[in-house]
């Protein structure tokens, strides 16, 4: 991610636009080198999200999201 996105993305969603985050976004530059402060970057202070650590899930894990469970549950 170069210096000017995370202010292009403020004023992206500031305007209306729908953003979708990952654990993995922002997590490198422009470059494809890991940024310092680790996954999201600059947008972690933007958005008020910070992730600690994280790891993929087992194949066969289920995740419940508001009463729902996802692929894999059945």
């Amino acid at each position: 991610m170069s210096i000017e996105t995370p202010q292009n993305i403020q004023r992206f969603v500031e305007a209306g636009g729908h953003l979708l985050l990952t654990y993995q976004s922002a997590i490198t530059d422009e470059t494809g080198r890991v940024v310092p402060g680790g996954a999201l970057g600059e947008l972690t202070s933007m958005f008020g999200v910070k992730v600690d650590a994280f790891a993929p899930l087992a194949q066969e894990t289920a995740i419940e999201y508001r009463g729902q469970r996802g692929p894999g549950s059945e």
